[in-house]
């Protein structure tokens, strides 16, 4: 993840997949120990309770989310009013990727989850 500033003047935060090894071609890095701090310089921590809407899918980006602890639920709802998990989302994982201003995917907490 990099951070930078976007339009608005605030902090730009591209997503990386945890998956990726560091490193890899073509890929983006993790976050180092000191892309953190400077993220958590910038950062204010949230709550959220069990159960709670962090974010709905198709609406306007309001935040990006690094999970500090909690199990979040990130997933798509299909016109049937079902639900397709995407993915789940643990401590140090990062919740709230957007496409053209918009978060891609809806997320619930499934247990109280802190983030900053």
């Amino acid at each position: 993840m990099a951070v930078g500033s976007n339009r608005l003047g605030g902090p730009a935060i591209r997503a990386v997949d945890p998956w990726i090894p560091r490193g890899s071609p073509g890929t983006h890095q993790l976050l180092s120990d000191s892309e953190r701090a400077q993220l958590a310089t910038i950062a204010s921590i949230v709550r959220f309770k069990k159960g709670q809407e962090i974010c709905s899918e198709g609406e306007p980006l309001r935040a990006i989310f690094n999970i500090i602890s909690g199990v979040v639920k990130a997933y798509k709802r299909h016109e049937t009013g079902k639900e397709h998990i995407v993915a789940f989302l643990y401590p140090e994982d990062l919740l709230g990727l957007s496409e053209e201003g918009k978060y891609t995917n809806s997320a619930k907490a499934l247990t109280p989850v802190n983030g900053q």
